[in-house]
């Protein structure tokens, strides 16, 4: 197999949600020379495969989707390349991405998927884990001067200390600065209240979003969902 065809294969591979496909392909690339054709094979596989696992309802319209029994293949499968890619990846793009499950909230299998993929897609990405406290956010957003805030909660228990960081936030005054996502089951709607700036439907489209978002890369709609929210940064 030659290289074109094994970066093609583990593509395929997520899109498929194949995990032996994908070690398979990866045993026949050199992974330090071709870390970054490989880290896009598994973020565009990643979002063929919610794309047709989700039916493509996740990307039209709000409604939220993080997973189905090959959604949750395919984020087992990100884990497993985020482990075997770590000693090469490099955070190429130069934005840097604190993320961590709100106060309250524990439940973190989205959280780690988008947390890995924005790692292999070449953000550099603080994880504060689970169960994160407000003011804990915020100090870690000052501490490496991050790019954006990505903050979740899949359950209502956590929902007002998301609301809480973000107020935090911009009571220091970071809110110009650093962009915030929010994931989980929160609706557009509570996000815009909240003065986030994007909503993450599933694991590919909170990736498409941080990028455009940050002028990395620009996407049609149907590649963003209802995700990003429009506020003017400074």
């Amino acid at each position: 197999m030659n290289e074109s065809d094994g970066i093609l294969e583990i593509e395929q591979a997520f899109a498929d949600a194949d995990q032996e496909k994908f070690l398979s392909a990866m045993a026949t690339l050199d992974q330090e020379a071709l870390i970054r054709p490989i880290s896009n094979a598994i973020v565009e596989g990643v979002e063929k495969a919610e794309r047709v696992a989700l039916g493509g309802i996740v990307f039209r319209g709000s409604q939220k989707a993080w997973g189905n029994y090959i959604t949750f293949v395919v984020y087992f499968m990100i884990g497993e390349a985020y482990r075997i890619l770590k000693p090469n990846l490099e955070p190429w793009l130069g934005k840097k991405i604190v993320i961590g499950m709100a106060k309250n909230e524990v439940h973190n299998i989205g959280k780690n998927s988008v947390s890995a993929l924005a790692a292999i897609a070449g953000f550099e990405v603080f994880d504060l884990g689970i169960d994160v406290p407000p003011l804990t956010f915020i100090e870690k957003v000052k501490e490496v001067d991050a790019d954006v805030l990505c903050i979740s909660s899949l359950y209502s228990n956590g929902f007002e200390n998301v609301a809480e960081t973000i107020e935090m936030l911009a009571k220091e005054g970071l809110e110009k600065r650093v962009m915030v996502q929010v994931g989980g089951s929160m609706t557009k709607g509570m996000a815009d209240e909240w003065g986030a700036d994007a909503y993450g439907q599933c694991v590919s489209l909170s990736i498409n979003c941080l990028k455009q978002m940050l002028d990395i890369e620009t996407f049609p709609d149907e590649r963003l969902g209802e995700g990003i929210i429009k506020r003017e940064i400074a």
